[in-house]
Formats: structure tokens, C-alpha cells, sequence
């Protein structure tokens, strides 16, 4: 009967040698394998430039087989460009919310000559985006609308089910005197454009 330990913490790095090592703490768990040690490995050079790690998800099984104890070793893996933020960060105070749903923004046509050339002919880009407590043209902040911005530029706003979700979470960050972060998916192209936003919600 094998034994199954889920959920282990492990971290990737690459050795001197070019391998993506599996390491939980000063224990080495084994090598990714291609493609996706060759699609990572960019990735965890910039990482590990700026002093950072890519912590991962690992699960191990071990089984005895024939007299030895016979151990796999699988990771949950990120897709290599949601790993680092896909643009600069603000300068004041922020908090980067975890990408726990997605939420479509609409009025993001009306920021189509913004958004459209971020595409650069890809038909997906990822942004980093600002959340705001909407205001009314009068200047007032109604409690029921979320405003999304890209370079504190307005580019739209949650859907009311979107930004009834998540206007808990945004006025907190506001109290606590951080800016929301998410991560932005945009797609489409030079003719029209599509914009949501990974978040978390608060109801």
C-alpha cells in the first residue's frame, strides 16, 4: 500500500549544471523534465537574481517495490508568465490580491487605444491592475460599483455582481492604506479588446 504525503512545500532552483532541482528544505526531490523545466527556467534565473525563489506544491508517494522504497515525486506547477508581475508595480503601498476568481471588467472599450497595443499582435497579455472605489461624475463614491486602472489610468469597471464581491475587500485595502493589486488578462486585438481581472472576493 503506498504512502501519500500531499501539499509538501518545495522550492525550484537551477543548478550550476542547468537542471530544475526540486528541493523540500536541504532535501533534494529530483528534476523537472522537458518541456517545462526549459519553459521555467528563464523565469527562475530572473527569481533568483532578485534574490527570490519559485515555492511549489509537491506531493510524494512511496511505495516498497522489490525490497526498496520507491518514491514519486509530482508539482504543481504555475504557467511561466503568471510567476512574475507583468509590468511595473506602484510606488505607494499595495497588496497583491491572491488570483482566487475571475471577474470580467466591462466599459473597456472605451480605453481600447490604451489597452489594444499591450497586445503587440498576441492574442493574450497579462497586466498589472489597480482596484478603486468607484466615483459618481459628481465626485461621490457609491458603495456598489468597483473602478479597475492600468497606470492609474481608468480602463473600466466590475460588473455589479463583480464589484458587489469585491467592494469589501477594496475599501479595507483603502483603510489600511494599500492599493488592491491584481493580475489583468487581456486578449483580443488591434480591432477590439477584452479585459478581466484575477482577485479575491469577499462574498
Amino acid at each position: 500500500v503506498p504512502s501519500t504525503l500531499d501539499d509538501v512545500r518545495a522550492v525550484l532552483t537551477v543548478s550550476d549544471e542547468g537542471f530544475v532541482d526540486v528541493l523540500a528544505g536541504s532535501a533534494w526531490l529530483g528534476a523537472l523534465g522537458e518541456p517545462e523545466a526549459d519553459q521555467l527556467r528563464p523565469v527562475l534565473g530572473q527569481l533568483a537574481r532578485s534574490g527570490g525563489v519559485l515555492q511549489v506544491s509537491a506531493r510524494l508517494v512511496a511505495r516498497r517495490r522489490a525490497g526498496r522504497l520507491v518514491c514519486r515525486v509530482s508539482v504543481r506547477l504555475p504557467e511561466p508568465d503568471v510567476i512574475l508581475p507583468p509590468g511595473p508595480l506602484p510606488d505607494a503601498p499595495f497588496v497583491l490580491l491572491p488570483p482566487l476568481t475571475t471577474l470580467q471588467v466591462s466599459g473597456e472599450e472605451s480605453a481600447h487605444d490604451l489597452l489594444a497595443p499591450i497586445l503587440g499582435g498576441r492574442p493574450r497579455a497579462f497586466v498589472v491592475l489597480t482596484l478603486h472605489p468607484a466615483r459618481t461624475d459628481d465626485g461621490a463614491e457609491p458603495s456598489d460599483r468597483v473602478e479597475v486602472r492600468l497606470d492609474d489610468r481608468t480602463v473600466g469597471t466590475l460588473s455589479p455582481s463583480g464589484s458587489a464581491s469585491s467592494i469589501g475587500l477594496v475599501r479595507a485595502c483603502q483603510r489600511a492604506g494599500r492599493l488592491p493589486v491584481v493580475r489583468g488578462v487581456l486578449t483580443g486585438n488591434s480591432l477590439t479588446v477584452s479585459l478581466a481581472v484575477r482577485t479575491s472576493r469577499t462574498a
